[in-house]
C-alpha cells in the first residue's frame, strides 16, 4: 500500500494527512477524498467490525453490511439537521406531519447523499490476498472486492495505467512488485493534489505489516532512474530525424460555384 500525505480545501493544502492505517486485526486501510469524510467512514467501519469481524467467506458481505449501517447514519444526520428528526421518522410519520413538496424534497437530498471519500481494505483470508474496493467517483458505484491491484485519489488514473502497463498481478515477485507500486505513485505525483510525501506499507500474512528499508528504498530509486519515463527536452539523439515524418496526399474535392448555381467538383493533380 502506499499514499500521499497531501490534503487540500479551497483555500490551501499541507502535507499532515496519514491516510493509511490498521482498519482492524489483519486488515488495513487506505483513503482518499474529503478528509473529514474518509475519517468518518473509516471510523463507521471499525466500529462495525468490531462486533462483526471479518472472516471467509463474508468479507465481502460484512463490509458491504458496516457501508450500508454508514450511510443511514449520514442520512440521519442529513434529515436532523433539517428537521430536527431520524431519517425513520421522515419516512413513517413526516408525510402525515409535513407539507408534501417538503417531505419529496428532504427524501430527494437523501437520494443524492454521496461518501465524497474512497476507501482500498487490504488483508489477508487463508493466506490469499483480498482488496477490496469503495468508490463512488467513476459512475456506478464500486463496493466490492478488485483482483490484482485498485488505486484511488485524484492520481488513481495514472496510477492505474501505470499498473496496467506493467501487466501487475498477484503473481509478481515483491521486489518487481515493489517498484511498480512505486513508479505508479511517482507518476501519478503530476496529478494535482498528490503530495511528493509517501508513506509504504507492505502487507504480510499472519497480520503482520513492513516497512521499506535504506536498501528498498535506493533499489526503487535506481529502478526508477532507469526504466521510468525521461524527459526528452534537449535529448539530441531523439530529436535528429529525416526532413519529413509524413507524406502528403490530396485532400477531399471541395465543390466549386458554377455560373448556373449548380456545384460542380474538381480534381487535383499531384
Amino acid at each position: 500500500m502506499s499514499s500521499d500525505w497531501r490534503i487540500e480545501d479551497d483555500a490551501s493544502g499541507s502535507q499532515t494527512a496519514l491516510k493509511q492505517g490498521c482498519l482492524a486485526p489483519g486488515w488495513w486501510f487506505m483513503y482518499a477524498g474529503i478528509q473529514a469524510r474518509a475519517v468518518e467512514l473509516v471510523i463507521s467501519i471499525k466500529d462495525y467490525l468490531k462486533d462483526h469481524p471479518l472472516g471467509p467467506g463474508a468479507i465481502s458481505l460484512t463490509i458491504k453490511e458496516s457501508l450500508r449501517k454508514h450511510r443511514e447514519k449520514m442520512a440521519d444526520e442529513l434529515i436532523h439537521s433539517q428537521i430536527a428528526r431520524s431519517y425513520q421518522w421522515l419516512l413513517e410519520e413526516g408525510h402525515s406531519v409535513l407539507p408534501s413538496d417538503y417531505c419529496s424534497q428532504l427524501i430527494r437530498y437523501v437520494a443524492d447523499i454521496r461518501l465524497e471519500a474512497q476507501l482500498i481494505v487490504c488483508g489477508f483470508c487463508d493466506n490469499d490476498p483480498v482488496i477490496f474496493l469503495i468508490d463512488e467517483t467513476r459512475g456506478a458505484p464500486i463496493a466490492g472486492p478488485i483482483e490484482n491491484f485498485a488505486a484511488i485519489g485524484s492520481g488513481s488514473l495514472i496510477a492505474l495505467s501505470v499498473l496496467h502497463q506493467r501487466e501487475h498481478q498477484s503473481t509478481v515477485p515483491f521486489r518487481r512488485a515493489l517498484y511498480h507500486v512505486y513508479e505508479a505513485k511517482r507518476l501519478g505525483e503530476a496529478a494535482p493534489g498528490v503530495g511528493k510525501q509517501t508513506t509504504v506499507t507492505v502487507l504480510l500474512v499472519g497480520g503482520k505489516v513492513g516497512r521499506p528499508n535504506e536498501s528498498a528504498s535506493f533499489f526503487v530509486q535506481q529502478c526508477y532512474d532507469r526504466y521510468a519515463p525521461k524527459d526528452l527536452e534537449g535529448k539530441e539523439d531523439w530529436e535528429a530525424s529525416p526532413e519529413s515524418l509524413i507524406s502528403v496526399s490530396p485532400g477531399p474535392a471541395i465543390p466549386q460555384e458554377t455560373k448556373h448555381g449548380r456545384r460542380s467538383r474538381k480534381t487535383s493533380r499531384v
